[in-house]
């Protein structure tokens, strides 16, 4: 079967509901867990504390608010282009 030129969306494994409730997961550890963060990163660190991510310079990480990862993802484009290694679009 030549799917070439096809765009994606054929394989859908998991139901609306299913895609919901691993958000709102994902979205709740960023929040709640956070996660670890090097030495070195401090611009980084401080560009993200700046603009609404808290941060635990004793603990090493970092906790993103859910609504600051929706409202950046709303910024997000809504396509992008992909290449291969030798530089042609895929």
């Amino acid at each position: 079967m030549n799917l070439k030129g096809l765009s994606g969306g054929l394989y859908a494994p998991l139901s609306p509901k299913d895609i919901e409730t691993i958000h709102d997961a994902s979205l709740t550890i960023l929040e709640k867990t956070g996660f670890r963060f090097e030495d070195g990163l401090d611009e980084t660190i401080d560009l993200l504390e700046a603009n609404g991510a808290t941060v635990d310079r004793d603990r090493s990480r970092i906790f993103l608010p859910r609504n600051l990862v929706m409202e950046q993802t709303r910024k997000a484009p809504e396509q992008v282009m992909l290449y291969s290694r030798d530089g042609k679009k895929q």
